[in-house]
């Protein structure tokens, strides 16, 4: 790869479509974030044989993960990288870190990566996961041998974790290029219970998935009122506090602000809550996914098959028949084809509130 910084920055103004604004907030970030510094932008400007390339990477970057934290576990596997129990030395509390790799013909798509950075970093709610802190270093292949199931840290792991080889936080496919990044992307994030909705969606009782409902909805609610898209919203990415059963919303990675520009094709999220009728950058995609999640929190499927063909019959406006009538209004109001006569997450949180059990 020949590019060099200042191209970086041409090929962020072409990702920004000519928004200055926009590629103003992206480069004051990455400076923020120590991923860009002042010398080197100077220095760019006026040396063209400064390279972006793997040999040069580093002048932007400090290793820094296996420095100060030990990796416990793997807890979540996606197409945009894989999501870490780390425990930091420093504090010597215990994290998510989620390990996205960027390989050289991804570069140019650097804003991609980065904007569930700058997504997360803005946001602070009872039920979203809390975002801490984010940074890039050189790829290292050393760091890559590291075996996450390592027994030999399991004493220092929360109790909550101590039985469970592997925990699934977000399994979102996308296809990955072959060969070695050429960077790893960090993203530290609050540590959440070892199990998430779509592990206990057959134990729950009335009152605990009316409970849920209504957490759900109030996350998605205050994303909403910033404009932002989730787009990824099943129940694998819903999770639980540690502290408390707080519901939280998870893996921003797909996720975009309202009308933006479609950085990322819908068909990247996960089939069956897919809103197959509007638009991936309009909250009534958000809506439909909580149509899709609701459905199989008050369902009890007995079977793979007849919950996944149960799921796919949602996309031709069929719910299922034998759930009472207001709950069949309810789905019926986030998933129809018609999206101006969805529900929004302002009248769905109304009637869910109305409901008494």
């Amino acid at each position: 790869m020949t590019s060099n910084i200042e191209q970086l920055y041409n090929i962020l103004k072409i990702q920004c479509n000519g928004d200055n604004n926009k590629y103003n907030d992206i480069i004051e970030f990455l400076k923020s974030k120590n991923i860009l510094s002042e010398n080197i932008i100077s220095k760019s400007r006026d040396d063209t044989s400064i390279n972006l390339g793997i040999a040069n990477i580093s002048k932007l970057t400090t290793p820094r993960y296996h420095k100060q934290y030990a990796q416990l576990r793997m807890i979540g596997r996606g197409g945009f990288g894989d999501v870490f129990i780390s425990k930091y030395y420093l504090d010597r509390k215990i994290y998510a870190v989620k390990k996205i790799p960027i390989y050289e013909e991804d570069l140019h798509h650097i804003e991609k990566y980065l904007s569930e950075i700058l997504i997360l970093s803005r946001l602070e709610h009872t039920n979203i996961v809390r975002y801490y802190t984010s940074w890039i270093e050189v790829f290292n292949k050393s760091n890559y041998g590291q075996n996450p199931y390592d027994q030999t840290v399991i004493d220092i792991l929360p109790i909550e974790y101590s039985k469970f080889p592997e925990l699934s936080l977000s399994t979102t496919t996308n296809s990955m290029p072959d060969g070695v990044p050429v960077i790893d992307l960090y993203i530290q994030m609050e540590l959440c219970k070892h199990f998430n909705l779509g592990d206990m969606l057959y134990s729950l009782t009335p009152y605990d998935t009316l409970n849920i409902i209504k957490e759900i909805i109030q996350g998605v609610k205050y994303l909403h009122s910033k404009n932002i898209i989730h787009r990824d919203i099943k129940p694998k990415n819903i999770l639980f506090s540690l502290e408390s059963n707080t519901v939280k919303l998870a893996d921003f990675g797909l996720s975009c602000l309202e009308n933006s520009d479609n950085r990322f094709s819908a068909s990247q999220g996960t089939y069956l809550y897919i809103d197959p009728h509007g638009e991936s950058d309009s909250k009534t995609f958000d809506i439909y996914s909580i149509g899709v999640v609701i459905t199989e929190m008050v369902c009890k499927f007995k079977t793979r098959m007849e919950r996944i063909e149960n799921l796919k019959n949602l996309k031709k406006g069929v719910v299922p028949e034998d759930l009472e009538k207001n709950i069949k209004n309810i789905i019926y109001k986030c998933i129809c084809d018609d999206v101006e006569s969805r529900y929004t997450i302002l009248k769905l949180e109304e009637i869910i509130s109305d409901i008494k059990l």
